[in-house]
């Protein structure tokens, strides 16, 4: 039983990065017709690095089940290798461009969670994965951020972006609890329960859209672009949902106009794209299967 929830489990992971990629258009993000604004990644780079991914889930489940009677902390500090070689098998993959670092994080640990759940006998709520998997990484935040005082420290643009602005980005997305994540899978949940004629692509693309206006501490814009195209880009996102009385192709058009603004000045919400996936993921995982 335990040897195929582990591959359900990591085939959940790896399916919410796929989707999510699969979907178009999403501003400045690499998709099948368009390349990543902020660094050229094609479709195909990032498709070869998600399927190098799935050992690395598989792993994070089976930790998680192995290390259910840890403290999570302890289980954390079995779980990094884990993470840090997904990471590599994704640069090996996709021959150096791509490292999938966020997805590796957030997915990695609901993946851990859901293990430790299973074998603790407990249901696969939403609430249960998130708080679970926030458990692992207490205190991340302080550890990775806090004591960043200067460009010397940096080693990531998540750290750049907290030395600069104060943001936290997926550290903080993890540790305080996949607050926005799970947001976006009630979203997510609400608009298919409500307008089932929509299909994947207008669900994903409209609740990237949410995303992005609410993502305050997307670290990819902040870290490359600065703070105030990261509040322009909210800005943006938040006139394209008020304008909509429901989602359809006259909006695609709206995000479409988003999308040319970001590829004019290479930015791309990558910490907003992999809410998304976490937001897929953590629906996967506690049973809503998203068609």
């Amino acid at each position: 039983m335990n040897n195929i929830f582990v591959f359900e489990a990591a085939n959940i992971a790896s399916k919410s990065i796929l989707k999510v990629m699969a979907a178009h258009p999403k501003p400045g993000l690499a998709t099948p017709l368009d390349i990543n604004a902020l660094d050229g990644v094609n479709y195909n780079q990032k498709l070869d690095a998600c399927m190098a991914l799935i050992p690395c889930f598989i792993n994070c489940v089976s930790i998680g089940i192995e290390t259910a009677e840890l403290k999570p902390e302890d289980s954390f500090t079995i779980l990094k290798p884990a993470l840090s070689t997904g990471e590599q098998g994704a640069l090996l993959a996709s021959k150096g461009a791509v490292r999938l670092r966020g997805e590796i994080f957030l997915l990695g640990l609901l993946c851990a969670a859901a293990g430790r759940l299973k074998s603790q006998k407990l249901n696969l709520t939403r609430m249960a994965l998130t708080l679970t998997a926030s458990s692992f990484v207490r205190g991340i935040c302080e550890r990775e951020l806090f004591t960043i005082i200067n460009e010397e420290d940096v080693k990531t643009p998540g750290q750049r972006a907290y030395l600069r602005f104060g943001i936290e980005g997926l550290r903080g997305e993890a540790e305080h609890g996949y607050s926005l994540s799970l947001r976006a899978a009630g979203l997510l949940s609400n608009i298919k329960d409500t307008h089932g004629h929509l299909n994947f692509r207008e669900l994903a693309v409209h609740t990237l859209i949410y995303i992005i206006a609410e993502n305050g501490g997307d670290t990819c814009i902040a870290a490359h672009n600065g703070i105030d195209r990261l509040i322009y880009s909210q800005n943006e996102a938040r006139n394209i949902l008020n304008n909509l009385s429901e989602f359809n192709l006259t909006s695609l058009e709206d995000v479409s106009k988003l999308d040319k603004y970001f590829r004019k000045f290479g930015i791309s919400p990558r910490g907003s794209e992999i809410i998304l996936e976490s937001a897929l993921c953590i629906m996967g995982l506690s049973g809503y299967e998203l068609k």
